[in-house]
């Protein structure tokens, strides 16, 4: 019996150095970033992007609960506009744009309150392919806690992408269609 305990012992003490040896080594960083090309202008792609009203329309995760509590202070120069979310699905939390450069670029910051206190970094990019075609990039950067968040963000891609591809043909079915198809 005393053999058995020994290589139970050793055995989870090596799962152990091994789990934490190898998530150590893991990026402390995630990024997610998906693309789409839309019929529509760059200046309309950037307009519908920035006014954060649009979003209840096309953002994937707002059609995702129907419940959700949402609260949206519009900023004239765009700058400074947030949206506040409570959800049971998704949590609590602000999204803020930090910085634009129009009509190409918004910056803003998502965080989050609950479940876990967390901050997102979120980029949109929007380069004229025609004038009246327009290439999307939506982009999250985030931290990723040690350990569970590293070894998490080796999925990160998988578990987020399909939403950020899902959101991209919503946004590409509004700017084109004036709705989204469901």
């Amino acid at each position: 019996m005393a053999k058995f305990f020994k290589w139970l012992f050793i055995s989870v003490t090596g799962f152990l150095i091994l789990f934490f040896g190898v998530t150590a080594l893991l990026s402390p960083r995630y990024s997610v970033e998906r693309s789409a090309k839309v019929a529509a202008p760059v200046d309309s792609v950037f307009n519908v992007v920035a006014d954060l009203q649009t979003w209840e329309h096309w953002n994937p995760w707002l059609l995702v609960d129907s419940t959700m509590q949402n609260k949206i202070d519009i900023k004239k120069s765009i700058v400074g506009s947030t949206w506040e979310w409570k959800s049971e699905h998704l949590g609590t939390g602000r999204l803020q744009i930090r910085d634009i450069a129009k009509p190409n670029k918004i910056y803003a910051e998502m965080t989050f309150f609950i479940p876990k206190k967390s901050t997102i970094d979120e980029y949109w990019t929007f380069e004229p392919v025609s004038k009246d075609s327009t290439e999307i990039t939506w982009r999250h950067d985030g931290d990723l806690s040690y350990p569970v968040g590293r070894l998490m963000g080796l999925f990160s891609n998988n578990l987020l992408g399909p939403t950020f591809d899902e959101g991209l043909r919503n946004l590409k079915n509004y700017l084109e269609n004036g709705s989204i198809k469901k």
